[in-house]
Formats: structure tokens, sequence, C-alpha cells
């Protein structure tokens, strides 16, 4: 695994500018979560019911372990390099974290966050799943533009809450520091 998330800073590196991470020891951590302990880490407060129609395959929590944690669905094939994407998606908030980089809000990171996975898809021919819904909005309205194609100059508009703060990465109900990929 380490090899496989070295490679893809290095490419996240390039396309970013970012400073990449270069030794195992600097690495967050990854773990495997079934999807349902999955939905209940990302949204603990929330009711099975609410949470049955998501889907989560991906987090990142910056405060869990040395360099933070890198949550994985169990039903992700690893295997398989059009999964990656989520973890080239996380990738890029563990170094947005380390970069120390100011962000007006949580949308403006996630914007980066997908503009980079875009562009990773694109380069290996790989089909974008990913659809126009936000992630981040005001309550269930979930609207955005979609970033840009070039990741190394994002949508810096989307979907900025007056109240958002740039420790509560990920989905506006998820707990601070954390970062999710539905």
């Amino acid at each position: 695994m380490s090899a496989l998330l070295l490679a893809l800073l290095a490419w996240i590196g390039g396309q970013t500018g970012y400073a990449v991470l270069t030794t195992a020891e600097e690495l967050p951590a990854v773990e495997r979560l079934d999807p349902a302990a999955m939905r209940h880490m990302v949204y603990p407060q929330a009711s099975e019911e609410r949470l049955l129609p998501r889907t989560i395959l991906g987090a990142y929590d910056v405060h869990k372990g040395v360099n933070g944690t890198i949550y994985l669905s169990a039903d992700l094939d690893l295997a398989d390099e059009a999964s990656h994407e989520v973890l080239v998606h996380e990738l890029v908030h563990v170094l947005q974290y380390r970069s120390g980089k100011a962000f007006r809000c949580v949308g403006q990171m996630e914007a980066e966050a997908y503009a980079v996975t875009r562009a990773w898809l694109a380069g290996r021919g790989l089909p974008d799943h990913h659809d126009d819904i936000a992630i981040f909005s005001p309550r269930s309205v979930r609207t955005r533009s979609r970033p840009t194609s070039s990741a190394t100059s994002p949508q810096t508009d989307m979907a900025c809450r007056p109240d958002e703060k740039r420790d509560g990465v990920g989905h506006t109900s998820a707990p601070p520091g954390r970062c999710v990929i539905e």
C-alpha cells in the first residue's frame, strides 16, 4: 500500500505543486471499514434509516493517528485502478492540510480535490462518474458548478457558506477534520 500511496502522491504533487510526502513514515494510516461502519463514522449522529441510502467510499480524518487516517470502504477493490480515484481524492486532502494553505471554505478544498481526481481519471482514460450534485451546500439544496478541468486552478466558489471553517473538512454534517467522498 505504501508504494501505491507514494506514487499517487508524487502524481498529485506534480499536478498541484504541493510538497509531496516521500517516505512511508510520513504517510497517513489507511483503514478499511465495512459500509455501515463508514456511514456511522462519518455521520455519527444520523439514524440508520437516514444513512442507508448513503454510500461512503472514503474519508480522511486529519486528527486520527500521527499523520491522519484515510478510511476506505471495504467494498473498494484496490486491485482495480479505477478505485484509486478515492485514494487520489483523499490524498489531495492530506496534502492540503500539510501545506497549511488557506482555503476560504470547505467547498474550495473539495473543488480542488475533485478537479485533481477528474484530471487523474482523464489521464488514464477512465470514466468520470462524478456529477454536478453538490457535496456542500446549506440543507438539502445541493447544487454547484463543475470545477474547472485544470487541477492547478480549481473553481473557488463551490458552495461556500459563511459559517464554514477550514477545520470542518468534509460534509458540513461530518465531524470536524474529516473529508468524505461519496
